[in-house]
């Protein structure tokens, strides 16, 4: 949802979004499964959707400490 009035509750949260979804393709294409049959076969819940595929795969948290997101091995 966009609105002129959460802007400022919703912009760190899409650049978190943005961040994870950045890291999370990087992650999935240096593990080779962007080609994976999970995002190839027309079966498949995340077929053409290799962002998806990567987000419900990995697991990011933000440290409590300095605020920094990063995934989880």
């Amino acid at each position: 949802m966009l609105h002129r009035a959460l802007d400022d509750l919703l912009t760190p949260i899409m650049k978190i979004e943005e961040y994870m979804q950045k890291h999370a393709m990087m992650r999935l294409r240096r593990e080779g499964l962007h080609l994976s049959k999970h995002v190839l076969s027309t079966e498949s819940p995340f077929y053409h959707n290799p962002i998806g595929f990567a987000m419900k795969r990995y697991a990011f948290s933000e440290c409590f400490k300095c605020k920094k997101v990063s995934s989880s091995l």
